[in-house]
């Protein structure tokens, strides 16, 4: 099971909603332009028509690449990924089956959805998506006991434009105490059988000797700075493999950022291509922001699961500078 159609059973089960938030305001000529991230302020609303309550999810802050503090209805806080409030849906998704095209009364106003269905531990999920973005307003569930939940959004900041200017970062020179954090989450997935792993690989600089090398961490050697910083950049043979294919905007702990996007083959020991890894590089520095390899049939634990994805995200490192 993909991994946005978990978020949103958990949605479905968690979210209380109630109101309607009104009328979208927007010119009917203009195309809606989703966003894939998020910033500081952003929110969204869903109203559930079995508990008529409504809750609000608004960010406070952003941790790092795809995960963010929200506030829930000022009743707690939570920390998690756009796909948690968010549900993209799209013909590729291998997950859900194209049903029919409704018309139906959205905070857009009269909406033409693509309906798309999902059965998921014995329960059918239902989302009307608006077509030009994806993005599901209305989701209803159908659990295999006969109940039934419809969840709707009701307004969101997502639409809008973010007047936030660039994150302009350079690189400090490691010292005595620098660091950074990488953290690694690796999925599998086969119908509705899914493992995941994550956990986090700190290194760090315990001291610097007279001639400027350094001594890191599980490391027996002495490290150049250079040699230090390079771990967070591509390799030599990743740029040689890899294309760049356009730019991303990303919003990050330390500011939004428009990056490179790069993408190269990933190879088996045998030298057969397995899948795509995209990298997401910070045009200025070269850091790699966040890295992940995607694919399907692969045999783990004696198991072939369906899809597979691995992550490799910059979670904190402490000699990123930061421009005013």
């Amino acid at each position: 099971m993909n991994p946005k159609s978990v978020a949103i059973i958990a949605v479905v089960a968690v979210v209380v909603a109630v109101i309607s938030f009104g009328t979208f305001l927007m010119d009917s000529g203009d195309d809606l332009e989703l966003r894939e991230y998020l910033v500081e302020g952003d929110w969204v609303e869903y109203y559930d028509e079995g508990e008529d309550s409504t809750t609000r999810y608004t960010v406070l802050s952003v941790e790092e690449i795809d995960s963010y503090k929200f506030n829930i209805s000022d009743e707690m806080t939570i920390t998690a990924p756009y796909s948690y409030i968010f549900t993209v849906v799209g013909p590729d998704d291998g997950d859900v089956e194209y049903l029919r095209s409704e018309t139906v009364d959205t905070f857009l106003g009269e909406t033409d959805c693509d309906v798309y269905g999902l059965v998921s531990y014995g329960s059918q999920v239902i989302y009307y998506v608006e077509p030009a973005t994806g993005l599901a307003l209305v989701t209803e569930l159908k659990g295999s006991d006969g109940s039934t939940a419809r969840m709707v959004m009701t307004g969101t900041s997502v639409f809008e434009p973010v007047d936030q200017e660039f994150a302009e970062i350079a690189l400090g020179q490691p010292v005595a105490g620098s660091t950074f954090t990488h953290g690694s989450h690796t999925y599998y997935a086969s119908g509705e059988n899914f493992i995941t792993e994550s956990y986090d690989i700190t290194v760090t600089v315990e001291s610097v000797n007279d001639d400027g090398t350094l001594n890191i961490t599980d490391s027996e050697d002495p490290a150049t700075a250079e040699k230090f910083i390079a771990g967070l950049l591509m390799t030599d043979d990743e740029i040689g493999a890899s294309t760049l294919v356009g730019t991303k905007v990303v919003s990050t702990q330390w500011g939004l950022m428009e990056c490179d996007v790069y993408v190269m083959p990933h190879m088996s020991p045998e030298g057969v291509s397995m899948g795509d890894r995209t990298f997401i590089v910070e045009s200025n520095t070269g850091i790699v922001l966040t890295t992940w390899v995607e694919m399907h049939d692969m045999e783990f634990d004696g198991e072939v699961w369906e899809d597979y994805r691995s992550e490799f995200t910059l979670t904190d490192c402490s000699f990123i500078l930061v421009a005013d």
